[in-house]
Formats: structure tokens, C-alpha cells, sequence
């Protein structure tokens, strides 16, 4: 029962903009088995590399992972950025745009993921870049201001 209470109450924490409450969400539900359809959004992540990259084409393993929501996208950030050498250069590829993808059409968006999606616009393959792009224009990420020096603020000039 008490499982189940704090389960309820990560849950109700979660926030998309906070990586770390996402995070402590994920662990959760990996110790307490959480499945989708029969799978951990972990093996539904990893038929990601079966399919080919498709402008959010909702296979039946990007709709299981979108179904975990926001629970789905500490997992989603890991794979994106780790570099997999135990598979084709291809099976990657597929996996890391299935992952924007899935970023992407995740309810509500996870701002928290724009970092690992800046960062695959580094990554080889124009589809998986125009993909992080699309994601994060949906996003609308904004620069933080930049803290004014001490010497402006002494002297009441602003930074721009």
C-alpha cells in the first residue's frame, strides 16, 4: 500500500521541465515492474532500432513509450545520447530518431529533454537532426538572461 501511495505521489510530482523528478519517477516504476502492453518502456525503447526513421510515424512501439508519458523520457534521454556500438550504424540512427520522435509527441512536452535534443543536432544524419529541430521549435526553448557583472550593476548600465 505504501508502494502504491508513493508511487501516486511521484507521479503527481513529475513535472516535464525537471530531468531529476523524471528521473526519480523512472526508478520507481523500474523497482515496482511497471509495464506497458506487456513490456518496460525500456524494451519498447529498444524495438525502436527495428524500425526505420518516419516523420513521427506512430509505430506500435513509439505509441507504447508515448502511452508511459512523461515517465518514458529519462529513458528516451539515455538511449539519445549514448552511443551504441553493439548495433549497425543504421539500427542507431533508427533508435536515436524513433527517440526525438517520441520526445516529440510526449503530452506535456519535456522541456527537460532540451539538452539531449540540442545535442543530437550534433549527431550524424540530416533526418534525426531535422527531427530535433522540429521538436524543439514545438518547444520553444528561450535563452536564460544572463546575469548582469557587478560593474554594470555598480554603474546602472544593462547587458544585452
Amino acid at each position: 500500500m505504501a508502494e502504491h501511495e508513493d508511487l501516486d505521489a511521484l507521479w503527481r510530482k513529475a513535472r516535464p521541465d525537471d530531468l531529476a523528478s523524471l528521473r526519480r519517477l523512472d526508478a520507481a516504476l523500474v523497482r515496482s515492474g511497471y509495464q506497458v502492453e506487456g513490456k518496460t518502456v525500456r524494451e519498447w525503447i529498444a524495438a525502436f532500432s527495428a524500425n526505420r526513421i518516419r516523420w513521427f510515424d506512430g509505430s506500435e512501439a513509439n505509441e507504447r513509450v508515448c502511452a508511459a508519458g512523461l515517465a518514458a523520457v529519462p529513458a528516451l534521454v539515455e538511449t539519445l545520447g549514448r552511443a551504441d556500438h553493439e548495433s549497425s550504424w543504421q539500427a542507431s540512427l533508427n533508435m536515436r530518431g524513433q527517440c526525438v520522435a517520441a520526445l516529440g509527441t510526449i503530452e506535456p512536452l519535456p522541456t527537460c529533454a532540451i539538452p539531449a535534443l540540442l545535442e543530437a543536432l550534433r549527431l550524424p544524419g540530416a533526418n534525426v537532426r531535422r527531427m530535433a529541430l522540429a521538436v524543439l521549435a514545438r518547444m520553444r526553448p528561450r535563452a536564460a538572461p544572463r546575469p548582469c557583472a557587478p560593474s554594470c550593476r555598480a554603474s546602472g548600465t544593462s547587458r544585452t
